[in-house]
């Protein structure tokens, strides 16, 4: 007794397929919903740089007297707490309804005033050959309540401070600009985890700091 093998027909496969077409498409519907409504339950998130680029002053002292570090750091501290505040957060917050199912649970704006601070995630990158300037930069930022997520080095030397918007939420880029007074380009960047990326440039000079053991 002798048994032959012949290959099988596209035909004969295309007849396979239309038998158990539901073996195929019940899985892939059921797969589909399952990704759908886990996508729909995350939560949104805003991606945004800033690059600061600080410039030093082109006129002379006889005209324009300089600024002792101590002035500086008192400016700095002033432009933090207006930027930083309810009164200039909150308006965003209403503007863009951030924060939507936190506020119909009933927490109050306090709380998501500490949100928005603690969520906007900032790369600091120094932008000079003046060694540790990015480090200052992360302390005085977390201090002030930004999430500084990383920072290092810039191929790119920069003569003043510049902020980069890199998820087109200009909103975030804006607050971390205040803070360092600079300016808000948007370089918008979807591989990047981040809000705001700041380039430090020569302009920017750190103001003491308090000491981390």
């Amino acid at each position: 007794m002798s048994i032959e093998f012949r290959q099988r027909t596209p035909a004969e496969y295309l007849n396979i397929l239309r038998r158990r077409k539901w073996l195929i498409i019940l899985p892939v519907i059921a797969v589909t919903a399952a990704v759908s409504w886990v996508v729909y339950r995350l939560p949104d998130v805003y991606e945004s740089t800033t690059l600061i680029v600080v410039r030093p002053s082109t006129l002379p002292t006889s005209v324009v007297g300089t600024g002792n570090e101590d002035n500086i750091t008192r400016q700095l501290n002033g432009i933090a707490q207006v930027v930083t505040s309810r009164s200039s957060l909150e308006p965003l917050v209403d503007k863009y309804d951030l924060y939507g199912a936190e506020r119909q649970r009933g927490e109050p704006m306090e709380s998501i005033i500490s949100m928005v601070r603690r969520d906007i995630k900032v790369e600091v990158l120094n932008a000079t050959k003046v060694r540790g300037l990015a480090r200052k930069a992360t302390f005085f930022l977390r201090d002030r309540g930004f999430d500084v997520v990383s920072m290092g080095t810039s191929k790119e030397q920069m003569a003043t401070t510049l902020v980069l918007d890199r998820s087109g939420h200009s909103e975030w880029a804006a607050l971390v600009a205040r803070a360092l007074n600079a300016r808000v380009e948007v370089r918008p960047d979807s591989s990047r985890y981040l809000d705001v990326t700041v380039l430090l440039g020569a302009d920017w000079h750190p103001p003491p700091l308090p000491f981390y053991p």
